[in-house]
């Protein structure tokens, strides 16, 4: 998907292209949203795992007793032996052992990554908001002059 704001002639267009201008350029706004939505929420993770991560370099932090999940449901008590790595899912149902050093270092380059990827989006509903507002404005001029004409 690529900005369109400066390229759409919205003066040379009629009223059925503009109507399906519309519906589209909603359609756009609802998707980019939602897409940030998603993107957001995958940054609060990422953050909350840097942040869980940074933790586990003191430490005297870490708890020594945890449950330990056998199921959704079913667990049992279980002693915390840190021996400095973690297991990091990096995506698809793949999972790596990382040094916590390196654990930080993946998710600080998902977090630029997915940073980036927002600014991209917010670029694109700026855009699509922007058209809309200059459909919207010039519609209302439209209707201005179909009203005068009728006088």
């Amino acid at each position: 998907m690529k900005c369109i704001g400066n390229s759409i002639k919205l003066e040379q267009m009629d009223r059925y292209e503009l109507s399906a201008l519309n519906q589209q350029l909603v359609a756009d706004i609802d998707w980019i949203n939602a897409n940030i939505k998603r993107v957001t929420a995958d940054l609060e993770d990422y953050n909350e795992k840097t942040s869980i991560l940074n933790t586990l370099k003191c430490p005297n932090t870490i708890p020594t007793d945890a449950f330990v999940p056998l199921t959704q449901t079913l667990m049992i008590k279980g002693d915390i032996e840190f021996n400095g790595r973690v297991i990091v899912h990096v995506g698809d149902q793949y999972y790596v052992s990382k040094k916590v050093d390196k654990a930080i270092e993946f998710y600080t380059k998902r977090i630029n990554e997915k940073q980036m990827e927002k600014n991209a989006y917010e670029i694109l509903l700026r855009d699509r908001q922007s058209v809309l507002s200059k459909m919207e404005q010039l519609v209302k001029r439209m209707i201005e002059l179909q009203n005068l004409l009728k006088k």
